[in-house]
């Protein structure tokens, strides 16, 4: 597809944020075989609405660093997008300082015609209380 990728080749995967916390790496906890094949197969993390409660933030940044800074077989830079409600400045505000700590760029995009279209979508919704993080690994 001119604006996007093929299809055929999209997969999903469950991921659980625990298991790529600080704590669990730093226990030497064994990961769950499904979480590490669905992040290791992939070159894009898509997550919708997970940005709600606190006690999972430092966790789930800790998934998207270790997505991104690893590799894949096709080397194309890895990209992370969240499509988050906001219902909180708090939260966000901590997501946005876990996410920075771990060394990933995230920008805010409003423009969602730039976005790759995965699957075929015939019109865009206007919602104000949704934001889209594109997020990168930060290189200086």
């Amino acid at each position: 597809s001119k604006r996007g990728c093929d299809p055929s080749t999209v997969s999903v995967g469950y991921l659980e944020w625990s298991d790529f916390s600080d704590e669990a790496a730093s226990t030497e906890q064994i990961r769950s075989a499904s979480s590490l094949a669905a992040l290791s197969n992939a070159d894009v993390m898509i997550a919708a609405d997970v940005a709600y409660d606190v006690g999972v933030l430092p966790s789930l940044a800790q998934t998207v660093k270790q997505f991104l800074f690893s590799r894949t077989e096709s080397e194309l830079q890895r990209v992370a997008i969240f499509a988050t409600t906001y219902r909180n400045k708090n939260t966000f505000d901590r997501l946005q300082r876990e996410i920075s700590l771990c060394g990933i760029k995230c920008v805010e995009t409003k423009n969602l015609e730039s976005l790759p279209h995965l699957f075929p979508c015939y019109f865009l919704q206007a919602r104000t209380d949704v934001r889209i993080w594109i997020m990168k690994v930060d290189i200086v």
